[in-house]
């Protein structure tokens, strides 16, 4: 049932996305697949396995212990052949098992004391003393309906009917044109001495645990080859004869009594809080009392249109394992029959009430996924406050269904409520670090701006003050000190001069790289121009093969990038050191390679080149420490990457590497007109 519901929603989940696609934004799409779907379709996952069944009745039984009742059945009694009964008519009848004739003697007392119905739980298939006196007290009450034990078995050997013409026609229920689910058997061992008579009833004692060994759902209808027999309480509630059966949507139908079943036509079984909720006798008292045996004897107001369960509850007898622990099974029966008669048993609730648990556990996350952008993300407060609501809600809500007698997991939408909550965390925090970095960028564009205002602002006043300077220095009669003290001057404003062109020239450049152009581009072609601008002979071009390299970029950034890795290669090698441009192809990617000779990086400063203003310990050369930041951000924006490798005293090579593109001779003239112009 919970995978049926778990995939109901997710199909709902996909349907209403695609139905909502037009209208709804795709981050909120994807914020409802996070939060919605991603939870309902782990746990549709997740009850595939076994720990999942065990899990979910595992709570399903604590639940209906917790909001179980006593109850006392006084419809029904139970007379055990128990271990004293055993022992104390050894000498009377004789020892276990007892000859026919004892139950002849139980069913004609039973008769006397005006019993409505009984069945036989011991299995009569072999012929035996007193047979013949055992079939005269089966006929002889009409009004007494007697139902025998038979018992179902997975293969046919000793003795075992395989369900073909061995089953007598008098015994089998008719079923509807369309067969009713029922559990399947191999075979059946039927009470074969007393089938001749058409009137008896027998019903099977047969049933199967869950797989965590334990019985909650007791089976009423059985099929042993194309023949359909019912189990005992079945077969109690309808004594008299056979019942045409008949199952459609879930509801066993049974001479006008409709029962909701499973798939297996089980009923749920309702446990009461006591465990014992009938009236017992042992069978010794029974028998005492029909052969006048001093000192035993029962009162016949307890038997008295009531319906009498006769079995074994010795050391002999089969013990059953329920959720309220180790029972037998005469008592187990008693209790499902006591159950089918006041309908007092457990049915499922249907996919309805399964989807809509599962929507109360997948409610906090469609809040969340609902929530105003503005607010960044849902605070983990409102969060939580929203899940301890759904938690009771759903507490409520089972607890509720089970007084009622319906059944449905709980497990399902407890996992998805705890998921969702999961889910909304990580998604809080990854809103609130976009939130962080969303602020920080913004904090860095009002800095980048206010500088580049700053900026704007003095150049003009500092370019008439250098102009200024300028014209003073004409002047040939300025004495020596006043001459000195005008050039340091010079010197200042003219340095400060170029800080500000330098930082509206590095402003105007990162607007570029934060959205820059994207045409078809020979890097070889590139990498020549701006060697050739050098007009250096230790700069050297060398190319794995003289063919266009393709790639798609914007020549302004990729030609400052390829030269500040030239000019850094060599600012850091002697005069006559060769620096090479090596450019070499692979199938998917474009390498420039700019190898020197130079005096290398430490290790400890490699990780730390491409940082903003960082300078390498023992460096002379000047320089701010921008250059290899901006060859990074200009890279990263071409989706390609940059990686120095450096060896102390022996030179560093940087690799600049950009995604290729394919060799297209239709390239070749647009290119050529992009690089000429930029």
């Amino acid at each position: 049932m919970a995978l049926d519901a778990a995939a109901f929603v997710v199909a709902a989940v996909n349907l209403g996305a695609k139905l909502a696609s037009r209208r709804l934004r795709p981050a909120l799409l994807a914020r409802m697949a996070w939060l919605v779907g991603l939870p309902v379709v782990a746990v549709w996952l997740l009850a595939h396995g076994s720990l999942y069944s065990r899990v979910d009745a595992w709570l399903l039984d604590h639940g209906k212990a917790l909001l179980a009742a006593e109850r006392y059945f006084d419809d029904v009694v139970v007379l055990e052949i128990d271990e004293h009964s055993l022992v104390e008519l050894r000498s009377l009848i004789g020892p276990w098992p007892f000859p026919r004739d004892a139950y002849a003697v139980a069913l004609d007392y039973l008769a006397e004391l005006q019993a409505r119905a009984v069945f036989v739980d011991v299995l009569l298939s072999d012929e035996r003393e007193g047979d013949e006196s055992l079939r005269r007290s089966l006929r002889r009450y009409p009004d007494m309906p007697v139902v025998l034990a038979a018992s179902a078995v997975n293969d046919t050997v000793g003795g075992a009917t395989d369900g073909s013409d061995e089953i007598p026609s008098g015994v089998v229920w008719p079923v509807s044109s369309v067969p009713p689910p029922a559990l399947q058997w191999a075979g059946a061992v039927l009470p074969g001495p007393f089938l001749d008579d058409p009137v008896q009833r027998i019903g099977l004692i047969s049933f199967q645990y869950d797989p965590d060994g334990v019985l909650r759902r007791f089976p009423l209808l059985h099929q042993v080859g194309k023949d359909y027999l019912p189990s005992a309480a079945l077969a109690l509630m309808r004594a008299s004869a056979p019942s045409a059966v008949a199952v459609e949507q879930g509801v066993l139908t049974v001479a006008g009594q409709a029962l909701p079943v499973d798939a297996t036509s089980s009923l749920g079984i309702r446990y009461p809080a006591n465990p014992v909720p009938f009236a017992r006798f042992s069978f010794v008292d029974l028998i005492g009392g029909a052969l006048g045996i001093p000192g035993r004897w029962v009162d016949p107001a307890h038997f008295r249109d009531r319906v009498v369960i006769m079995g074994k509850t010795s050391l002999f007898a089969d013990q059953v394992n329920t959720p309220q622990g180790v029972m037998s099974g005469v008592h187990v029966l008693a209790l499902t029959y006591a159950a089918l008669a006041e309908r007092d048993y457990f049915a499922s609730a249907g996919p309805a009430w399964a989807v809509l648990m599962v929507m109360l556990g997948v409610m906090p996350g469609m809040f969340a996924a609902r929530s105003p952008r503005q607010e960044g993300r849902v605070s983990w407060k409102r969060g939580v406050g929203i899940g301890v609501a759904v938690f009771v809600a759903l507490i409520l809500l089972h607890g509720g269904l089970l007084l009622v007698g319906l059944e449905t997991s709980l497990l399902a939408p407890l996992l998805i409520l705890l998921m969702t909550m999961g889910a909304m965390g990580v998604v809080a925090q990854r809103d609130a670090i976009r939130t962080s970095m969303a602020a920080a960028d913004e904090l860095a564009e009002r800095q980048r701006r206010a500088i580049a205002m700053l900026s704007h602002e003095l150049k003009s006043p500092l370019a008439t003050i250098d102009m200024t300077l300028q014209n003073l220095g004409l002047a040939a009669d300025l004495p020596p000190a006043v001459q000195a003290r005008h050039q340091k001057i010079q010197r200042a404003s003219q340095r400060l001069l170029a800080m500000i062109t330098h930082n509206l020239d590095e402003d105007r450049l990162y607007r570029r790289i934060r959205t820059p152009e994207r045409h078809p581009l020979d890097l070889l072609w590139l990498g020549r121009e701006v060697v050739a601008e050098r007009c250096d002979p230790a700069i050297r071009l060398a190319a794995c093969a003289d063919v266009p390299a393709w790639v798609e970029g914007d020549s302004t950034l990729l030609r400052i990038a390829l030269r500040n890795l030239i000019d850094n290669a060599r600012k850091y090698s002697s005069d006559t050191a060769p620096v090479d441009v090596v450019l070499h192809m692979e199938v998917r990617w474009v390498n420039v390679m700019v190898i020197d000779r130079g005096q290398g990086i430490c290790e400890d400063d490699l990780p730390h080149v491409f940082e903003a203003y960082f300078r390498a310990r023992g460096v002379v050369a000047e320089g701010s420490g921008l250059g290899l930041a901006m060859v990074r951000e200009i890279v990263r924006a071409h989706d390609g990457e940059v990686v120095l490798q450096s060896e102390p005293g022996m030179g560093t090579t940087a690799i600049l590497s950009l995604p290729r593109v394919r060799d297209d001779p239709r390239y070749g003239a647009k290119a050529a007109n992009v690089v000429a112009n930029g």
